[in-house]
């Protein structure tokens, strides 16, 4: 099923949500060799009337059967909860997946994944690993161009009214794939962890404020080791909250010298002497990468194509995220005293 370079891919989407309508079918409709075969979702209605608005052809009614058409890769846009008869059903018909984050509820979860569907097979979308800052900063990182790195502050989030900005996931509990860390505050951790490369963690302290079984704000601190293959250790002060203002931004110090970037796409990192940070200057890097959401959206699935047609896990195999879910699940145990 691999060897299909001279054909277009054939994507199927399971789930006609705000996510679909706003970013997944535009980008999709823009890459020359994909091909949307099919949208289902438990709404028929909502199924039929954004097939019709992108142009695809066949709309499909999810109900306790799961009986699809095929196709080459299926975008699972459903909440984390759902996902699991959907990962069986596509890896027994040898079908590629690409799931939406937070990829699993836990460690174990997540690796129970891996073995259904193949590590080869599944991709996950930590979309901030395409941004054009992130890529920069992991070049730097590994190529040591300021020395060795001492510390990362990462921040991020602010004020959240529950009553009209909070997303449905991000009001669910945390074991249902909700919370500020789960629908936040992961895509952060997975940044740090593919900038720096690294293979190991050491959580400190995770102190969580709770809304019942909803996390609203996290502080953790971290030592993440195994950088570029190294026995460097780097400790990291991490925030995310939605009660709260945040820097939204992330901090590098190095042995020569700072870098800080912001963590929207656009963001250009900065850099400033260690011994004097009131002079910051911009940092402009040769790196391809996203500089908007739809860029990151449109590269995330330029990956996940070209690893299909290759046969090779990519940068979003859903393996090479399975650090970040531990690090959430040991963040979620320690800050609920388990």
């Amino acid at each position: 099923m691999n060897q299909v370079d001279d054909k277009q891919v054939q994507v199927g989407i399971i789930g006609a949500g705000e996510i679909t309508k706003l970013v997944h079918l535009p980008v999709l409709m823009n890459i020359g060799d994909v091909h949307v075969e099919w949208i289902a979702d438990m709404n028929s209605q909502r199924a039929r009337d954004l097939g019709r608005a992108f142009g695809v052809e066949r709309h499909i009614a999810l109900n306790g059967d799961i009986q699809l058409p095929s196709c080459d890769i299926a975008l699972l846009a459903t909440p984390v909860y759902a996902r699991r008869p959907y990962l069986e059903y596509f890896s027994a018909h040898g079908t590629a997946i690409l799931a939406e984050k937070p990829f699993a509820v836990s460690s174990q979860e997540h690796q129970q994944f891996l073995e259904i569907c193949g590590t080869n097979k599944i991709y996950c979308g930590y979309m901030r690993r395409t941004y054009a800052t992130v890529r920069a900063l992991r070049r730097i990182v590994r190529e040591h161009w300021f020395g060795r790195m001492r510390s990362i502050r990462y921040s991020e989030g602010g004020r959240v009214s529950r009553t009209t900005a909070a997303s449905k996931t991000l009001d669910m509990s945390y074991e249902r794939g909700g919370g500020v860390l789960r629908d936040l505050g992961c895509h952060g951790l997975d940044a740090m962890l593919y900038i720096t490369g690294a293979s190991r963690f050491d959580l400190r302290s995770a102190a969580i404020e709770w809304d019942k079984d909803t996390d609203r704000e996290v502080v953790s601190e971290f030592t993440l080791s195994g950088i570029n293959h190294s026995s460097d250790e780097c400790p990291v002060d991490f925030s995310v909250s939605w009660l709260s203002e945040q820097s939204n931004r992330m901090v590098f110090e190095f042995d020569h010298a700072v870098l800080r970037a912001g963590i929207r796409p656009e963001a250009e990192p900065e850099i400033a002497s260690s011994a004097r940070q009131s002079t910051w200057t911009r940092v402009h890097p040769d790196i391809v990468g996203a500089r908007s959401s739809y860029q990151a959206f449109f590269l995330e699935w330029q990956d996940v194509v070209s690893a299909f047609k290759s046969g090779r896990p990519g940068d979003l195999s859903a393996e090479s995220a399975l650090l970040t879910t531990r690090l959430v699940d040991e963040i979620y145990q320690m800050g609920k005293g388990g």
